[in-house]
């Protein structure tokens, strides 16, 4: 089973299959940040990891838009927490067939980790329609702070370059790409939006470790307060989330 829904509807997501297979079948977590995993294996006793970069939009039902260049995405996974095996094998295999990139790899949570370091901008522009390199590297550098005390193996930027190379995204003829995957929460009015699990993974590292993370916290109330207002990317301006980060 490949889980392809956001984190906070993860929980339900599960709960049928679980029922109906006890357990045993094998869940792939297909999503962005770092929490998906653990949740699984509370119910089911073989889960994979997968690192997913695949430049696309979904806005309107029924309707997928990829901005991929070449291969249709990367989709490299793994056993949880670590390890491969032959279904990781098949499964990569597979996918490869179909058009995608994807390896079996025993570390990819290394890549899920880098991915979420990516992620921490994407509230930043469904609140504020924009970004800014000195916000994006204040974000990370408070969640690099926190993953070295949390003791998190993180894999370096040319390591995820050596796979989003291969499939960045292009211009596409007639169609305007609108942004990343937490701005489309909003714009298609689910009510919700993963922020919760993207800057708001550094700020429960960082209260658990006694660690300030103002900026990610500064974020993910932005985040949110644009969702519950479906006010995607007017919520506030780059310069009122900086008053936000100051001000704790």
């Amino acid at each position: 089973m490949f889980t392809l829904c956001k984190k906070q509807q993860t929980e339900t997501a599960l709960e049928d299959p679980r029922a109906a297979s006890h357990d045993a079948i094998p869940v792939i977590c297909c999503q962005n940040g770092v929490a998906n995993e653990s949740m699984a294996l509370r119910n089911f006793s073989h889960v994979y990891a997968m690192c997913v970069m695949l430049p696309a939009e979904h806005l309107e039902p029924g309707t997928v838009i990829s901005f991929a260049d070449s291969a249709a995405g990367s989709l490299n996974l793994g056993r949880f927490p670590s390890g491969t095996d032959e279904t990781a094998n098949a499964v990569t295999a597979a996918l490869r067939d179909a058009g995608f990139l994807s390896e079996a790899d025993a570390t990819v949570m290394r890549f899920k980790y880098a991915k979420l370091l990516m992620n921490l901008g994407n509230g930043v522009q469904a609140a504020c329609g924009e970004w800014s390199h000195d916000i994006g590297e204040t974000l990370k550098n408070e969640a690099l702070t926190v993953l070295e005390a949390e003791g998190i193996d993180v894999a370096t930027f040319e390591d995820l370059e050596s796979i989003r190379k291969f499939n960045r995204g292009v211009p596409m003829q007639g169609f305007k790409r609108h942004g990343g995957s937490s701005l489309q929460s909003i714009l298609r009015a689910t009510g919700n939006i993963e922020v919760d699990y993207l800057n708001g993974e550094i700020v429960a590292l960082g209260r658990k470790h006694g660690i300030p993370t103002p900026a990610n916290l500064a974020v993910q109330r932005a985040a949110l307060a644009a969702s519950a207002a479906n006010k995607a990317r007017t919520y506030c301006s780059l310069d009122d989330l900086r008053q936000m980060m100051a001000t704790g």
